[in-house]
């Protein structure tokens, strides 16, 4: 059915021969201010999708996982209310649960680092979301091993610019509804401020029998932010960033029959407050033509994660037993950054000093432990790096950095658990560069990429188990970029080749309690390699006035070197978890009479293992979106359609244990599902 919709889309959009002889306006020029020096995208020898505010607009989603089937490679884990975990190039975490963690995907907004926390990544009011795949060693080191991604907010209106703002409205299926608005202006030629806030409930797809209730797995998010823009002298800037997230997401996935009916007594939930803050100076002027900058960013939040773990009530049946486990964090987190850059001339480079310091205090309460289990976990990482960029002979140009950074962690528990690991870590990026004539580039890059070792702090482990090793990561690519002369046709194409060493494993082992329900204990270990491989292509094209084209493709292929897990299971060979074989997205957008747009939207991915732990698999899966755009004068009235085609799926699965007292908890495979078919419509008005 996909292949028949892909192959006939340009007959249902109107594309015709005589329409490609027209002459379309060009694409849009697309600035990347997530790297280090402001690029433009054919210019930046990395592989990254940018989603432009014109993006997240036209998709309308209201959190990051909804973006993350249009970018290659990218993968996420749910496991709660919102992904909160992603994956890139088949490398990131899928869980958290008492240990510490140290993220592979780094996260950030507005310059506040919430990496292990993507239940922020709201996207209400942002300007860009930049998602850079592969090590970024010079941009955020160790906890951006597999990739960075970087949220921006819409700023305030530039000087001479005019008032604006937005205000939406929505409601649709599964009891959704929600409001947002966003208004930007000028209160001087010095000051501009920006306030935004939304407020968005769904009721979500669980049905549960046991209480009667069909809200147990609902989403209630609010929040606001307060931009502002002070020139306090001619070459002086000063940006302020204020958030506040109120996350009251209800959590009941999983079921016996892994089908939307729940039977649990004791829902649990997935909440997050949390108030993020950031202030830049940036002094423009210094002698040389010298750019400083000054980052201060911070976020302080509370996390409430709990679920039923039994998954049903008690007097379900008479070998079964009734057990909860929550988690409440506190954390903070602050950052501060000093940058001092020359971007002219034909070699920029950059120096930077970075300080990163977080707290994570944890309580939890398990039916099955003999109290609450508390602990205190407190990182501290410290880097120097830098950057450098060289105009060599002719078209040729070489870009390198490096950076070196320590990191001290400190753990307390009260199952009397201490670690006091420290370790200094180096990586670095070079990259050569060709700069074609017709507007394309090509660039060979090599980096080495690092994450920190850590501990497992359960304290039914053996001894053997509680620390694993840093691992290190070596990555190469071949790019190429082009937009053609016209402006209507972009497109990148990357081979990236990835060896892993001393790769850290999520994995887990399964005890069998006094009464026979099973216990998980999950831990992290190393194996001795693995291979990460593939193909990534992105492209754009404005093929008439009306019709613009573009799409994705990401091939992947991963593998074990001498690896056993926590299950003594030898997976050498095996491809890694949560690593997709293929993924892709194919998206047209097309202008009808009265100034209306369709824009229909296929999404498609390969079944890959759900764990490093057993062998239970996501199938494949294949979506259809799509929107329709009414102009209904200085308002628009957008009527959506998700999953059109009501396609079951998975978020997270589980394998290789049993919870069904009826079978004598036999072992089988659970998953918890996705969104069915979402319609609903959306009035934003525009000023």
């Amino acid at each position: 059915m996909l292949y028949k919709l892909l192959r006939a889309s340009p007959l249902l959009l109107g594309l015709s021969p005589l329409a490609l002889l027209a002459s379309p306006a060009p694409l849009e020029e697309i600035v990347v201010t997530g790297a280090l020096q402001p690029r433009t995208l054919e210019e930046l020898p990395t592989a990254i999708t940018v989603f432009t505010q014109a993006d997240l607009e036209a998709r309308g989603q209201s959190h990051l996982e909804g973006l993350l089937a249009e970018s290659p490679n990218v993968n996420a884990a749910n496991g709660g209310g919102r992904a909160r975990f992603f994956q890139m190039r088949g490398i990131g975490e899928r869980g958290q649960f008492s240990e510490p963690l140290n993220p592979s995907v780094g996260l950030i907004l507005d310059g506040v680092d919430l990496s292990g926390a993507g239940g922020a990544a709201q996207l209400f009011d942002l300007k860009a979301v930049n998602l850079f795949r592969g090590p970024q060693p010079g941009r955020y080191g160790a906890n951006a091993l597999a990739g960075l991604m970087v949220l921006e907010s819409t700023a305030p209106p530039a000087p001479g610019a005019r008032r604006s703002g937005t205000l939406t409205v929505e409601g649709g299926n599964l009891g959704t509804h929600g409001l947002a608005g966003a208004f930007g202006t000028r209160l001087s030629d010095r000051l501009g401020v920006r306030v935004a806030a939304f407020d968005r409930q769904s009721d979500g797809w669980m049905r549960n029998q046991a209480l009667g209730k069909d809200d147990t797995g609902n989403y209630n998010e609010r929040g606001a932010r307060l931009r502002l823009a002070y020139a306090f002298a001619p070459a002086w800037d000063l940006d302020l960033s204020l958030s506040r997230l109120e996350l009251d997401n209800g959590y009941d996935g999983f079921t016996f029959d892994n089908g939307r009916r729940s039977l649990a007594d004791t829902p649990g939930q997935d909440a997050l407050d949390s108030t993020l803050g950031s202030l830049r100076l940036t002094r423009a002027d210094l002698p040389g033509g010298l750019r400083a900058t000054l980052l201060i960013a911070g976020s302080e939040g509370h996390s409430d994660y709990g679920y039923d773990e039994d998954w049903t009530f008690e007097g379900f049946h008479p070998d079964g037993y009734s057990s909860e486990d929550r988690y409440r964090r506190d954390r903070q987190t602050t950052t501060a950054e000093l940058r001092l850059q020359q971007l002219k001339g034909d070699r920029p480079w950059t120096l930077g000093l970075y300080q990163h310091r977080r707290t994570v205090d944890l309580l939890r309460d398990y039916t099955f432990a003999p109290g609450p289990f508390t602990s205190q976990f407190e990182t501290e990482r410290r880097a120097l790096y830098g950057e450098l960029g060289q105009r060599l002979a002719g078209p040729w140009r070489f870009e390198g950095g490096l950076r070196l950074e320590q990191r001290r962690d400190r753990y307390d528990d009260s199952a009397a658990v201490r670690f006091r690991p420290q370790e200094t870590l180096l990586g670095g990026r070079a990259a050569l560069l060709f700069d074609g004539s017709g507007g394309w580039t090509a660039y060979l890059a090599l980096s080495r990429g690092y994450k920190a070792g850590g501990f497992n702090s359960d304290g039914t482990l053996s001894e053997d188990l509680r620390s694993f090793r840093s691992e290190g990561l070596w990555n190469g690519e071949i790019g190429l970029r082009s937009r053609n002369a016209d402006g209507t046709l972009a497109g990148a194409l990357t081979l990236f080749w990835m060896q892993r060493e001393d790769q850290q494993i999520s994995t887990s082992i399964v005890r069998v309690r006094g009464d026979g329900s099973a216990e998980f204990i999950d831990f992290t270990g190393n194996a001795a390699e693995g291979r990460n491989y593939g193909l990534e292509a992105e492209g754009r094209w404005q093929a008439t006035d009306g019709l613009s084209l573009q799409g994705t493709l990401g091939l992947l292929a991963t593998r074990f070197d001498r690896y056993e897990n926590g299950a003594g299971d030898t997976l050498t060979g095996r491809d890694q978890a949560h690593a997709p074989r293929y993924q892709f997205s194919f998206q047209a957008r097309q202008a009808l009479p009265g100034n209306s747009t369709l824009e229909i939207t296929a999404l498609g991915r390969d079944g890959f293992y759900w764990s490093d732990s057993h062998d239970a698999r996501a199938r494949s899966l294949y979506r259809l979106n799509a929107q329709l755009a009414l102009p209904l004068g200085p308002a628009t009235l957008a009527l959506y359609g998700r999953n059109l085609t009501d396609e079951r799926y998975g978020t997270r699965g589980f394998g290789g244990f049993g919870n069904d007292p009826r079978n004598g908890y036999a072992t089988g495979e659970y998953l918890q599902l996705g969104a069915p078919r979402e319609v609903g419509a959306r009035l934003s008005l525009t000023w």
